[in-house]
């Protein structure tokens, strides 16, 4: 009784308001996010075979492994310490730290998959026409850490609480990855869709990466970074050549 009498309910306008100017932009993200997941199937549907979208959906899933068991895992644990981090001495460090660490361990888990790749496709299909979808599943899981590069990268934006940015940006990147798909699909088919995929993570990362510098700048290596994506490219090139 004691405790209600020294309670005041008051409605706080000024924090609602910028509890929707935060999230409102994030609740739009992530709808443009889900179009961009599933454009590169319906493009194919509409401008390819069934057979090309079985195939593409086969080593999508196979490559999706990434994203659901490891990205999304590593993302819940990671984001609550990032803004933990953020009033610590250290916590720009922090964040360089993250991106090279995470990309260097997630790297391992991409190379795995695009090296046995065919082997896996060949358990989970019995039909041999559906085979050839291990040949999307490197270009597939480099999309994937290319997306683990870009959530990195937001840091900054989120922080400075502009994620207004992020809506533009996606948006943008929907639009484009639409029109590549449009123009490699019939010519390529469900390789087109995966190399559109792959240029339009590239892309989303880029320009996020971009602005977020520019907004909180954040001394990332990106030279390591590079330079490991470089010597993983190499490799699954290399590995494919004996397929």
């Amino acid at each position: 009784g004691q405790i209600l009498k020294n309670l005041t309910f008051r409605f706080e306008t000024s924090l609602l308001k910028d509890l929707l100017k935060f999230s409102l932009p994030l609740l739009l993200t992530s709808i443009l996010g889900i179009i961009l997941t599933v454009t590169d199937r319906y493009s194919l549907k509409f401008l390819g075979t069934l057979k090309d979208v079985g195939i593409y959906s086969l080593g999508y899933k196979l490559s999706n492994f990434l994203r659901t068991v490891i990205v999304s895992s590593v993302n819940l644990a990671l984001f609550p310490v990032i803004y933990k981090m953020m009033n610590t001495p250290n916590s720009k460090r922090f964040y360089s730290k993250v991106m090279t660490y995470y990309t260097f361990g997630l790297l391992f888990f991409a190379l795995g998959l695009s090296f046995y790749g065919k082997e896996v496709v060949k358990v989970m299909a019995r039909r041999v026409e559906y085979w050839e979808a291990f040949t999307i599943v490197p270009i597939i899981t480099f999309a994937i850490v290319f997306s683990m590069l870009r959530d990195v990268a937001l840091t900054g934006i989120n922080l400075t609480k502009k994620t207004y940015l992020i809506a533009r940006v996606v948006f943008v990147v929907v639009v484009i990855n639409l029109l590549l798909n449009i123009i490699t699909i019939p010519y390529w088919g469900y390789i087109g869709a995966a190399v559109s995929t792959l240029f339009s993570q590239m892309l989303y990362f880029i320009i996020i990466y971009v602005l977020a510098q520019r907004i909180y700048f954040i001394p990332f290596e990106l030279k390591k970074i590079i330079l490991m994506l470089l010597i993983g490219a190499i490799l699954v090139g290399l590995s494919q050549l004996g397929n």
